[in-house]
């Protein structure tokens, strides 16, 4: 692991308890089920659950913060913010 990701995850968990915010375990992606959890895989992310949305793409409860942190990081082109309908 470079020192690049190792800043960037110690930013990002910095920058959530300045704001006092509690970290979040969901992350929502443009990917589909199947590939998001095989992407999961490959990243060593553990997951609890993947709900497909009904826009499109689908929101995955990791079982930690941490990792959760990790697929904002490499995923982070593929992020999707719009409240779920």
């Amino acid at each position: 692991m470079s020192a690049d990701c190792v800043t960037a995850r110690i930013d990002a968990a910095e920058s959530r308890a300045q704001a006092g915010e509690t970290p979040s375990r969901s992350v929502t992606l443009s990917f589909g089920a199947a590939e998001a959890a095989g992407l999961c895989s490959l990243a060593g992310v553990g997951v609890a659950s993947i709900a497909v949305r009904d826009g499109g793409g689908c929101t995955i409860l990791c079982r930690t913060a941490a990792g959760a942190d990790e697929l904002r990081l490499r995923f982070a082109g593929h992020l999707l913010t719009e409240p779920t309908r």
